[in-house]
């Protein structure tokens, strides 16, 4: 029994025992004893001191720690003898041992390549790791899930189904299992409740996969369990398959809250998301529509009324797409047209687009030329309207001019009335137009026939009130035809325009015209022209022998005339390969027969008579160019050295005798040459008397009859077209040829980039085309170029680059304003190609080159080298006026 000092000791004694007791002394003050009387046994108590503490244990020392353990994993490919073929898997190299050590190494034990070894039987590699006992034992077993799967999915292997193998291991073993008892437990009594299950965290944790492909099943979902429990669930939470479909698995684990907390990091790592979906061949998701994008800002609306009751549903459908042609096609920013609505009298196409579509559309529609082909089209009058509207851009209404309808052919006139006021012109049309000799229907749509008609304004249309532009006529596969009125000035000046063959070469480069294809023009005020593009024929076959001379017939002999020699047959064409860039010089050589008789055949054999009679080294093959029943003329290119040796050669009377023996060229008929690169010249065969039979001799006192008189004269040649008005032009003001068709030289269109030092910079090349006037600076050289330029911007220039070579841009002021760029020195041969920029200075006042020119085409010309002090060459050109590929405004 416990006291309150100590621990205290009872016992029962008899009466005999108890007298002993009394006897012995008490040995401490706090010994008590109470005896109980009347023979009857005693009770004996005595209270012992408590005891002293008992001293603290001495603290243990924390267990020493454990030793690390290496743990290795190795993947190896069988090496089947013989065997080939898709189903075998490869050898293994080192990229697929840094696969293998990429998955393993998403734990803490960070994995190592070690050398790779092969065998006759197999190409193993390997990987080797050191850690604790857990980590290594945890990755150890999680490698060699499910037969090792996990990790041949992880090294790219699983396609393959054989040949395959794996294995894993560590020094330290997988933790030993705890000892089965030695006897059973016996069951609980039937009474008693079952045993409660271990404690769960009070955190659940899901991991779930989703797969398209739909090959889930038990075993996969297992090795997602193990993949998860390996990647995110370490050290604490041990991931298990839940549930799963065919395309879908859920692992779950329990845990703490921090547990949790580092599984949701782990998950958010993308090299472990990475991996795992390599592993189990997931796709990316399909990508998320856009969302529709928001209706265009602007809607447009054009419409034509008419008085003629001739619109119906499919005028208003061709209308629309017109629109989308003439007004859609400049303005990127806006959408087709389509058909509004329709009556007999009118016809409304709408579309939607940008702001910016809308404000172009609204720019393309106040264009006449635009304008004029839907006039055209839809036959539309002065009493007709075409109208624009828009939600984003001005109202715009046109009416097409009242010129009278074309004139009907002249009826046979009354008797003159009496003279009185000249009534004006009648009004002339006139039609051009392009002929393929084959189908290109890329060239002749609708867009190619309005861009042909702004051509033929721009180039053949004379600088006259009287002349109108030209429109879109009509088009087909092979063909494109505009027209244009005006009056008879206006179409005289258009024909001269049309056959200068400068102008005509510029026309075959821009619209694709090779041999075989032409021009033509026609118009109720002026002649008939035509323009066609060189042939290129194959190799002539070598000439006949000429026939031998007629022997003179006898006297009192009419001679009879000779039957005409057959013409040979033409050979067949050959098929030529693609023909390169053409020469600069161009020959042509005529033949003139006054009676007539001229045909395709002797147009080809006069063609092949040039190429081996007339042709020099240098010069290409003569091709028959176009024929008349009184002419025939032929064409060839070639260098300026082949143009002078064929005009020699042609000037070579033996030459020229053979020529006129071989046509039957007599009194009247002629041979002429031209080019663009010498002087022309013309042949004509030499016209003895006839031959008269001898005279009867005379009676006494007879007078004899008088002699017949000379033949009358051949008529002359018809006189060549007018040649157009000079060009006059005021800057430069020097002394020097300043046409812009006498040189072949001209700059290319700029363009724009940013200097070294900040500022906009304007970038082009010297390029070389045909040249359509014989002169001397058709082989001009180039000494320096001159700009005609703002003088207010000359302190915006900062300088000049001359193939690759900084330099000054030079400002004059007298005797005239201008840019010039000096110390080109270029001979012609050479010229071509020359690289000049012109840098303007950053935040300068003129920052375009719109600015520094004063106007949108920049006027400029090409010096050639003075000659004693006075210029030569300076041709006047303009971006306006260049060959077709390089001309615009800026």
């Amino acid at each position: 029994m416990h006291g309150r000092r100590g621990l205290r000791l009872c016992a029962t004694v008899r009466a005999g025992r108890l007298q002993k007791l009394l006897v012995q002394p008490l040995r401490h003050v706090d010994d008590h004893m109470r005896v109980q009387r009347g023979g009857s046994p005693g009770r004996l108590c005595r209270r012992l001191p408590a005891p002293a503490p008992a001293p603290a244990p001495p603290a243990r020392p924390p267990p020493p720690a454990p030793p690390p353990c290496s743990i290795e994993i190795q993947f190896c490919v069988a090496n089947p003898v013989g065997a080939v073929g898709s189903s075998v898997p490869p050898p293994p190299s080192e990229d697929t041992c840094t696969l293998l050590r990429n998955a393993v190494s998403q734990s803490a034990i960070n994995f190592t390549c070690q050398p790779l070894f092969f065998t006759p039987e197999k190409a193993c590699v390997w990987v080797a790791g050191a850690g604790a006992v857990a980590e290594t034992n945890a990755v150890c077993i999680a490698a060699s899930q499910n037969n090792f799967s996990f990790m041949y999915a992880a090294v790219g292997y699983a396609p393959f189904t054989c040949n395959l193998s794996g294995r894993s291991s560590t020094t330290c073993g997988p933790p030993m299992p705890p000892p089965p008892p030695r006897h059973p437990p016996p069951p609980p009594p039937p009474h008693a409740p079952p045993y409660p299950p271990p404690p769960r965290g009070p955190c659940r944790v899901e991991i779930y996969i989703i797969t398209r492909a739909g090959y889930m099943d038990d075993a996969r979902c297992e090795t997602f369990g193990a993949v998860c429990a390996w990647r995110y669930g370490f050290p604490n939470l041990e991931f298990t398959c839940a549930t799963y479909t065919d395309i879908s698995a859920t692992a779950v684990a329990y845990g703490s809250q921090q547990d949790a907390i580092n599984a949701y990091r782990e998950f958010g790592d993308p090299d472990k998301a990475n991996a795992t979906m390599a592993n189990f061949e997931m796709q990316p998701p399909p990508p998320v529509p856009a969302p529709p994008p928001p209706p265009p800002a602007c809607q447009v609306w054009v419409w034509f009324t008419r008085e003629t009751p001739l619109v119906d549903l499919d005028t208003c459908i061709n209308f629309a797409k017109d629109c989308t042609i003439v007004y859609g096609a400049p303005s990127p920013g806006l959408g087709p047209f389509a058909c509004l609505s329709q009556s007999d009298h009118s016809a409304n196409a709408t579309a939607f687009g940008s702001l910016l579509g809308a404000i172009q559309a609204y720019e393309a529609i106040t264009s006449k030329p635009r304008a004029a082909s839907l006039w055209l089209r839809y036959q539309l009058t002065c009493t007709d309207t075409l109208n624009f509207a828009s939600t984003c851009a001005p109202p715009v209404s046109m009416q097409p001019d009242c010129s009278p309808p074309p004139p009907q052919p002249p009826a046979p006139s009354p008797p003159a009335p009496p003279p009185g006021p000249s009534p004006p012109p009648p009004p002339c049309q006139t039609w051009i137009s392009v002929e393929y000799g084959r189908h290109v229907p890329d060239l002749c749509g609708s867009d190619d026939c309005y861009a042909f008609a702004e051509l033929v304004t721009n180039r053949y249309g004379p600088n006259s009130t009287e002349q109108q532009p030209f429109s879109c006529l009509n088009h087909t596969n092979t063909s494109m035809s505009v027209t244009a009125f005006g009056g008879p000035a206006g179409a005289v000046d258009t024909w001269q325009l049309f056959q200068d063959d400068g102008l005509a070469q510029l026309t075959f480069k821009d619209l694709f015209m090779t041999c075989g294809d032409q021009l033509r023009f026609y118009s109720t005020c002026a002649p008939l022209a035509r323009q066609a593009p060189a042939c290129l024929p194959p190799p002539p076959p070598p000439p006949l022998p000429l026939p031998p001379p007629p022997s003179p017939p006898p006297p009192g002999a009419v001679a009879s005339p000779s039957p005409p020699r057959p013409s040979p047959p033409p050979p067949p064409p050959l098929q030529s390969p693609p023909p390169p860039p053409p020469p600069p010089c161009q020959v042509w050589t005529s033949i003139v027969k006054a009676a007539g008789g001229v045909d395709s055949q002797l147009c080809y054999d006069f063609a092949v008579h040039s190429s081996t009679s007339f042709a020099v080294p240098g010069m290409g093959f003569f091709a028959c160019l176009d024929f008349e029943p009184f002419y025939a003329n032929a064409t060839a290119l070639g260098s300026p050295m082949g143009a002078f040796g064929t005009h020699e050669k042609f000037n070579d009377p033996d030459v020229q005798a053979a020529a006129f023996a071989r046509f039957n060229l007599t009194c009247g008929d002629a041979l002429t040459f031209k080019s663009n690169c010498g002087l022309p010249a013309t042949a004509r065969p030499f016209c003895p008397p006839p031959l008269l039979p001898p005279l009867p001799p005379l009676a006494p006192g007879a007078v004899s009859p008088p002699l017949p008189g000379p033949p009358p004269p051949s008529p002359p040649p018809p006189p060549p077209p007018r040649p157009p008005p000079p060009f006059q032009f005021a800057w430069p003001e020097c002394e020097c040829e300043k046409r812009p068709d006498s040189s072949p030289l001209y700059l290319t269109l700029p363009n724009v980039s940013t200097s070294p030092t900040g500022g906009n910079m304007f970038c082009f090349e010297i390029a070389r085309a045909g040249c359509p006037v014989a002169n001397p600076c058709c082989v001009q050289d180039v000494f320096k170029i001159e700009f005609d330029v703002n003088p207010s911007c000359f302190g915006s220039i900062e300088y000049a680059i001359v193939d690759g070579r900084r330099q000054a841009a030079v400002a004059q002021w007298t005797p005239y304003e201008a840019l010039k760029i000096n110390r080109i020195d270029k001979t012609f041969d050479d010229a071509a190609g020359t690289s000049i920029c012109i840098a303007l200075r950053p935040g300068a006042a003129c920052a375009t080159a719109e600015a520094v020119c004063g106007n949108a085409w920049c006027t400029y010309s090409i010096f050639s080298t003075p000659d004693g002090g006075n210029w030569k060459c300076c041709p006047v050109r303009s971006w306006v006026d260049a060959p077709p590929a390089h001309r615009r405004l800026l």
